[in-house]
């Protein structure tokens, strides 16, 4: 009896449907869109048929609003760390700011929108 190998195709193989990789896109959207709806929408369902508010006992004005101790006027936090009176934590946060490219960058960045908001600015007007 001879082994009889199978058969050797030189040929390429087949190729699938292209269009079945955009049905699979397509499914998968909308499996995907359809899961987002149904997660937002639990969150609209009630609580139950027979649920009431409970009242609170809710202070019209702040306890101790009326308190001397209590600043009540509109303060600026720019510079909070200076409450601490350390010159150390002072000279760290100001090399914070001068070594931080990041914010560097952000600061330049607002100089040049300012720079392109004045040239777009500037069109608007008449030019002699």
């Amino acid at each position: 009896m001879k082994n009889k190998l199978p058969a050797v195709s030189t040929s390429l193989p087949k190729r699938s449907d292209p269009t079945r990789y955009i049905r699979g896109t397509r499914h998968l959207v909308l499996a995907t869109s359809m899961l987002a709806a149904m997660l937002l929408n639990t969150g609209c369902v009630m609580v139950g048929p027979d649920f009431k508010k409970p009242d609170a006992d809710v202070s019209e004005k702040w306890i101790d609003g009326t308190d001397p101790a209590v600043k009540t006027e509109s303060v600026e936090y720019r510079e909070w760390w200076k409450n601490f009176n350390d010159r150390a934590l002072d000279t760290l946060i100001q090399k914070a700011y001068e070594q931080n490219l990041i914010l560097q960058i952000a600061g330049l960045r607002v100089h040049e929108a300012r720079a392109i908001l004045g040239l777009a600015a500037g069109s608007l007007y008449p030019h002699r």
